[in-house]
């Protein structure tokens, strides 16, 4: 089984997230924050947010940041006969002005087509990094909840 991991120390900031075997250590402890309106932020016990790194665009870095990018967590749609898989969609803050009078300043989150992605059509190698892709078909981007104790 590949875990989400963070591929250096609790001090590095800007770290890639990677594939990894499981060992249960704090950097593959993953927990939700309701950021509201159905959006998450995603930390690990290292104290980092599952962030993408520079633009958001196929081939993103995935890293572990202090910066609170928030996620939508979406049903797995192309796997349903298989229970328990679920995708990650990357959001970003839009901010724009109404045509009013006077002029008013709205704030939202959208959510884009991008999903955390395990690089190289899924390769199982340990290290293989996590990446921003388009939505794809394929397992390399269906994700699922487990229990530290398992």
């Amino acid at each position: 089984m590949l875990l989400m991991h963070d591929a250096v120390s609790n001090e590095t900031v800007g770290r890639d997230i990677i594939g990894f075997g499981t060992h249960r250590g704090t950097n593959q402890q993953w927990t939700l924050e309701d950021a509201g309106e159905g959006f998450f932020r995603i930390k690990n016990g290292s104290g980092k947010y599952l962030s993408v790194e520079g633009h958001v665009q196929n081939g993103a870095r995935v890293i572990g940041s202090d910066h609170q990018q928030t996620w939508k967590i979406l049903p797995d749609d192309q796997h349903p006969n298989e229970q328990g898989y679920i995708r990650y969609r990357s959001s970003f803050p839009v901010s724009f002005t109404r045509c009013s009078s006077p002029p008013a300043s709205q704030n939202f989150r959208a959510w884009t087509h991008f999903n955390l992605d395990l690089e190289d059509f899924g390769n199982p190698a340990p290290g293989t990094r996590v990446q921003l892709w388009e939505k794809t078909p394929g397992k390399n981007q269906a994700w699922f909840f487990q229990s530290p104790q398992q």
